[in-house]
């Protein structure tokens, strides 16, 4: 994501949590998980390549998002 120019803490926040696993050697993972404003999440499924058919799910992302923004 920085290489399209998004900055942590400014556009997305990494949210690190551990979770339980089935594994005893291992009880518990870190998950990483990334939260976006708005607008990055606009931009990003502008950007995403999908042949989701018949509509390109890149364009249906962007439509349900400008439709939650008001825009």
């Amino acid at each position: 994501m920085i290489s399209y120019g998004f900055v942590e803490n400014i556009d997305f926040i990494l949210v690190s949590q551990k979770r339980p696993t089935n594994n005893p050697k291992n009880p518990f993972a870190e998950i990483a998980d990334h939260h976006m404003k708005l607008s990055m999440a606009k931009e990003v499924a502008m950007i995403q390549r999908s042949d989701h058919r018949p509509v390109k799910l890149n364009t249906y992302a962007a439509r349900y998002l400008q439709s939650i923004s008001g825009f």
